[in-house]
């Protein structure tokens, strides 16, 4: 099966459908992070893996999927807002991936908060 022409196919005939399966990030603007804490993590009492899965989710959700690397910029940022080391947001943002899979809670409290998020950004 040629995957290139499906993939085509799919984004000719169901737009919709491919934008969500192409994992496009929700926000790209890096410098939003602190705010988002600030904003939309200070008054949940969410776990650093939940926290550190919704910014990936909102940057780079094909990282979360497991496709790809993580985008460059996101682990530092995370790391000074949760005075950690890099290698610690690392091991998980790996957690997390196997989290999104098996426990279903959690990936609708990843997906439901960023989904939040990105609505709210998006009306700025």
């Amino acid at each position: 099966m040629d995957y290139e022409i499906l993939g085509r196919k799919v984004a000719t005939y169901y737009p919709e459908v491919a934008k969500e399966l192409s994992g496009e990030p929700a926000l790209t603007d890096f410098d939003l992070i602190p705010e988002i804490f600030k904003n939309h993590f200070e008054a949940k009492e969410l776990e650093n893996l939940a926290k550190i899965a919704i910014i990936v989710k909102l940057y780079d959700p094909d990282a979360l999927d497991g496709w790809k690397l993580l985008k460059r910029g996101i682990l530092p940022r995370l790391a000074l807002l949760l005075g950690v080391k890099t290698c610690t947001i690392s091991n998980h943002v790996t957690s997390a991936r196997g989290y999104m899979l098996v426990y279903q809670g959690f990936k609708n409290t990843v997906e439901g908060t960023a989904n939040k998020i990105a609505a709210y950004y998006s009306k700025q």
